[in-house]
This record gives C-alpha cells, structure tokens and sequence, in this order.
C-alpha cells in the first residue's frame, strides 16, 4: 500500500458503498418505523 491511489477511484468506491448501504438503511429504517407503529 506505498503507491498512492487516485482520487477518482475513491470517489467511484465512495459513490458505489453509498448505492449499496442506501436500500439497507431505508429497509432498516422502514422496519423499524412498521414495528414502532
């Protein structure tokens, strides 16, 4: 890990988890909100 990764391949790996971790907290979120009610 001594060469430097670029800042684009951050950005895409940043935007990818984002895509991926969204519906997970949406579907938490909604469950939990269902189980409140």
């Amino acid at each position: 890990m001594s060469y430097p990764i670029p800042s684009k391949m951050w950005q895409r790996v940043s935007i990818l988890t984002l895509l991926l971790l969204l519906p997970t907290v949406g579907i938490a979120v909604f469950r939990q909100s269902k189980t409140s009610l």
